[in-house]
């Protein structure tokens, strides 16, 4: 979900499996402020599909789903333990996000109640999302300081709002025009993800929110006004962001994609090892760490040139 985070989200059919033995490896040190790449690599035997949803800023959780033969389960991994998580009553789950605390976010589908968003702390509580204002939220991100943000649906099918959740408190983000998919938040409230969508194939452009303060932020090479897409999935507390970018809707489909980061309307491109359609964007630090998921469960971390960190 995150090379488009929020804008394309599939969901698969969850049965609630037993904990099955998990395999990893984690290589440099798991503190930011060494700033070395890392790698973590997960390992579920017998999957033949495992994704990678995102990881907490402290390296020490992981979110995801995995397939194996005739059926799929989502998992949560605690340096190295394995779980499964299910909601009582829920049919399906799928998990969309987790802090350094352990709090993971995730929706629910059940054929009595339909889909619902929820919160499940470390300690299992389980916490209903809702907002006053919406028929149906969907959290895509949770930062440490426990604020979620989202997509809130209204009942129209020509768009949907951002939100901002914390303590069962929510509120609209001050963005409006099409579908506003909120991908990320960073620990100190900055916001970023796409917008102006009005069907699932047509140009977006990425947003940044800073103390309610909307910057659009549309790449050189794809302007929004001739049909370009520009994405931002994850932001730093310094205001680094991480996206991708394409020049219409059929370079996504034909895989023309490429990486940036940007900060305060400068675009740097980064070039990430291997095909960028393959990578799942998970997180930037303020000193330029990247943290992306390939395809076979693996996570591994590239550091951007010092020029845009040191701005």
């Amino acid at each position: 979900m995150r090379l488009v985070h929020a804008v394309s989200d599939v969901i698969f059919s969850w049965r609630t499996l037993r904990a099955l033995a998990i395999a990893s490896v984690v290589f440099g040190t798991a503190r930011e402020s060494a700033g070395a790449p890392w790698e973590l690599r997960i390992e579920i035997p017998g999957a033949t599909f495992l994704h990678v949803q995102d990881v907490s800023s402290n390296r020490r959780f992981v979110v995801g789903s995995y397939c194996g033969p005739g059926t799929c389960s989502n998992f949560f991994w605690d340096r190295g333990d394995l779980t499964t998580i299910s909601i009582p009553g829920a049919q399906d789950t799928y998990l969309t996000g987790v802090n350094a605390a352990g709090d993971i976010l995730g929706n629910t589908w059940s054929p009595d109640a339909g889909e619902l968003a929820f919160l499940r702390g470390r300690d299992g509580t389980i916490t209903p999302m809702s907002c006053p204002f919406a028929t149906l939220v969907r959290p895509a991100a949770i930062n440490d300081a426990g604020t979620v943000v989202g997509v809130a649906f209204t009942g129209s099918e020509d768009s949907s709002d951002g939100f901002r959740w914390q303590g069962g408190r929510c509120e609209r983000l001050p963005i409006s025009g099409g579908y506003i998919f909120p991908a990320d938040i960073s620990a100190n409230g900055i916001v970023v993800g796409t917008a102006g969508s009005t069907h699932e194939l047509t140009p977006f452009y990425a947003f940044l929110i800073r103390r309610d303060e909307v910057i659009p932020v549309e790449h050189p090479e794809a302007p929004f006004g001739v049909g370009g897409i520009t994405a931002l999935s994850a932001v730093a507390p310094n205001g680094l962001a991480l996206g991708w970018w394409s020049p219409d809707v059929a370079g996504v489909i034909h895989g023309h994609i490429k990486w940036f980061v940007f900060r305060d309307g400068v675009f740097e491109a980064v070039y990430p090892p291997g095909d960028p359609r393959e990578l799942t964007q998970l997180s930037i630090s303020s000193s330029g760490l990247i943290t992306y998921a390939e395809s076979d469960g693996v996570v591994r971390s590239i550091r951007v040139t010092r020029a845009l960190v040191d701005q």
